[in-house]
């Protein structure tokens, strides 16, 4: 068995116990969200338009983007399965991929203390959300920089709780989620006046600049160069 992310109580205990302890290389960052049918288009191009839910939001959504004279239904022949993506780049010496990976689905709350924050993914089995989402993700070796070496085997945890009390607090409580689009996190811009991004997260959202303080600026700039180099390649 193994214990989870927020285990805390449980470390102690085998610390206490006289167990050792010894760090892990961990990778951290952001769960990115996108419009399905857009992922639909990245993937089948003039043939996303035969991905067919049975949502009549998700597919009236997929159809606007994609039309056709042609009458779709879950009942039609040659359907294509809701696209997914997998990407994965080396910056230096740190590795950045997409993780998770959610075709048709939901951001959700994976946080055990409210004042941290940290979300996860999950696909419903028809995959018929109107969003898709992936966790995109930095390597953190346990020799890193950016980690604490003075609290020892409990630098790589330590280092996640700091990441998820800095998200909590750009948040602002309540377990609202910050976020910030994918093209301002790159070009380093401050959140502007006008109406958060559309998401799945049921507990609301709320801008904030991620791209300010939130990772080390080498983690932040090692997810920007994958975002506009292999990724934007892959992902045009």
């Amino acid at each position: 068995c193994a214990a989870g992310h927020s285990a805390d109580d449980v470390y102690d205990a085998l610390e206490a116990a006289g167990a050792k302890l010894e760090a892990k290389p961990v990778a951290v960052g952001f769960r990115v969200e996108h419009p399905q049918s857009l992922v639909n288009g990245l993937a089948y191009g003039d043939l996303a338009c035969r991905v067919v839910t049975g949502n009549s939001r998700t597919d009236k959504a997929n159809l606007l983007r994609h039309p056709t004279d042609e009458a779709l239904s879950r009942d039609s022949e040659a359907l294509l399965p809701v696209a997914a993506y997998r990407l994965a780049a080396d910056v230096g010496d740190h590795s950045i991929y997409s993780f998770c990976m959610c075709p048709g689905g939901q951001v959700v709350p994976a946080l055990t203390k409210p004042s941290e924050m940290v979300v996860n993914g999950m696909s419903y089995s028809r995959r018929h959300s109107l969003f898709a989402n992936a966790a995109l993700v930095v390597s953190v070796a346990t020799d890193d920089p950016c980690l604490d070496q003075t609290k020892g085997a409990r630098r790589v945890l330590a280092f996640q709780r700091s990441l998820e009390r800095k998200a909590a607090l750009l948040g602002g409580g309540d377990y609202v989620c910050p976020v910030q689009r994918l093209t301002d996190f790159v070009d380093k811009k401050a959140p502007r006046q006008r109406p958060p991004p559309a998401s799945s997260y049921r507990l609301g959202v709320r801008e904030a600049s991620l791209h300010d303080g939130l990772l080390p600026d080498p983690l932040a700039d090692a997810l920007r160069a994958a975002a506009t180099g292999a990724f934007e390649r892959s992902m045009p």
